[in-house]
């Protein structure tokens, strides 16, 4: 259910939102709607790891009643009626004509794709990774995954004022090439204040991706169009999510478990830079 209602938020939020921005902003627009989720991965790391000392259902019913409390304040506010109306075309145009953006949506959905995979030993493993590593408490090992969410808090913002700078194209390739590095430096130095620094920096990228992914494919669609080609992406990913993430926890009962974990991300990210790299090539 998490995974269902997360799915609708990401595809159709950016569509009804952007509808309203000008094109000049858009790209710090999308990075604005992306932080909410580090405000509540700082939220998890730093007020969770309390309760679950006591019960891990309080730290679920806490997280419910956020939840809850926050859809009780938005609700009033959310009237996106004009960008929902400027969604409904009664005579719709075909999605793509050109060959060239079809090719180009298809690399999108496979570096959404290639991300899903290099996140998941961030999203999933990170405070059980600084456990085994580096010996550390639940507790303190939380503060790494809420530093995490406060690189994810100012991430989608930053790169969205690069990307109005220098383009979603270019940005996005930046971004894949930044997390190939990141990872690298973890598998390979193993040092707690290195880790602190790619924890930030991988918290970072982790909502703005997405975000410029979803620009970047409003760029080549006709906004009516963005909610299909960006859920078909999302869809991709989530898929590919879950066989890694289960793939990953296959392997954690073996020695050097994490090494690999984070070395099969590296290599998704590494797949997807070469990938956006080629989805800006002109074809003749």
């Amino acid at each position: 259910m998490a995974g269902v209602t997360g799915a609708i938020l990401i595809v159709l939020t950016p569509a009804a939102t952007l509808k309203q921005v000008p094109a000049h902003y858009k790209g710090r627009a999308a990075g604005i709607l992306f932080t909410g989720i580090g405000l509540g991965i700082i939220a998890s790391g730093l007020i969770f790891p309390l309760f679950a000392k006591h019960s891990i259902a309080s730290s679920w019913l806490i997280a419910a009643l956020i939840a809850f409390l926050l859809s009780c304040f938005v609700w009033p506010t959310f009237n996106t009626t004009l960008a929902i109306t400027a969604l409904i075309d009664p005579t719709p145009a075909p999605a793509v004509r050109l060959p060239k953006i079809n090719i180009t949506l298809t690399l999108m959905s496979v570096a959404y794709l290639l991300y899903g995979i290099g996140m998941v030993p961030h999203t999933l493993y990170l405070v059980s990774y600084m456990q085994s590593t580096y010996h550390l408490s639940l507790a303190t090992s939380g503060l790494f995954w809420a530093l995490f969410g406060l690189g994810a808090t100012t991430g989608p913002i930053c790169t969205g004022l690069v990307a109005d700078k220098i383009g979603t194209h270019k940005s996005l390739a930046l971004c894949f090439a930044l997390a190939t590095v990141l990872l690298f430096i973890t598998l390979f130095t193993p040092s707690l204040t290195l880790c602190l620094f790619t924890t930030f920096l991988m918290g970072m990228l982790f909502p703005a991706i997405p975000s410029l992914l979803s620009s970047r494919i409003l760029e080549l669609t006709p906004l009516k169009d963005h909610p299909l080609f960006l859920g078909r992406s999302a869809l991709y990913c989530a898929i590919s999510q879950a066989i890694a993430a289960y793939l990953m926890a296959y392997l954690l009962p073996f020695a050097n478990a994490y090494f690999y974990c984070f070395l099969i991300a590296s290599g998704a990210f590494l797949l997807g830079s070469l990938t956006i790299y080629c989805s800006g090539i002109k074809l003749s």
